[in-house]
């Protein structure tokens, strides 16, 4: 009898350890779809945060002071300005940059080199989006859109040039035309022109109003 209750007890140790384990790796499971899901969200609403605390006079004139002080290393300054524009974790932060550049600078030339820096960046997005942003891909449900929708075909390149062209981030457009085929030579000439004329307004921003 004793024999039989240790049995029994084994049996009940067994399966609550079975549970906890499955407990816990559903809790993992749903740690890391949280982080796929939400990671690039999470990443854009930080740097607005510190988008936002560098917009404090006392850091806003620190950072307009160390751009000063780099001038000559001006242009790669606002290359890689160019290519943080285009990324959800650091867009708004490279916006205010390229704001500040625009005292320093001509608007035009930013706009020319930082827009070099942008679509390099968005090409490298719109090349390689199917594998290493397959779950960027399933989290905005872009699959769901009909390739052979003639409307969406038509509407693709205006809706991916005003993102481009915004602060927003670019791998939405990039991800949305890779899937709808888009081809390679046109995403460049949109995605540079777009990121031409959103850097140039922010800069010209700049140029006139610091």
């Amino acid at each position: 009898m004793g024999k039989k209750n240790k049995n029994v007890e084994m049996r009940i140790e067994r399966e609550i350890k079975k549970s906890e384990r499955k407990i816990k790796e559903e809790i993992e499971r749903e740690i890391r779809y949280i982080e796929i899901k939400y990671g690039n969200l999470i990443l854009f609403l930080l740097a607005l945060i510190v988008a936002y605390i560098f917009l404090e006079p006392e850091y806003f004139e620190l950072i307009k002071s160390f751009i000063y002080e780099m001038k000559e290393y001006g242009i790669i300054g606002i290359f890689i300005s160019g290519g943080f524009y285009t990324l959800s974790a650091t867009s708004p932060i490279a916006t205010i940059v390229i704001y500040i550049f625009g005292k320093f600078y001509s608007p035009f030339l930013i706009a020319l080199v930082g827009a070099t820096g942008s679509v390099i960046v968005d090409y490298f997005i719109f090349i390689y989006s199917k594998k290493f942003l397959k779950f960027e891909i399933r989290k905005i449900k872009i699959r769901k859109i009909s390739t052979d929708n003639i409307i969406i075909k038509k509407l693709s390149p205006i809706i991916a040039f005003f993102i481009f062209a915004s602060p927003l981030p670019d791998e939405l457009a990039s991800i949305f035309l890779e899937k709808m085929n888009y081809d390679k030579r046109k995403f460049f000439l949109i995605s540079y022109i777009s990121n031409f004329f959103g850097i140039l307004f922010i800069s010209t921003c700049g140029a006139y109003f610091l």
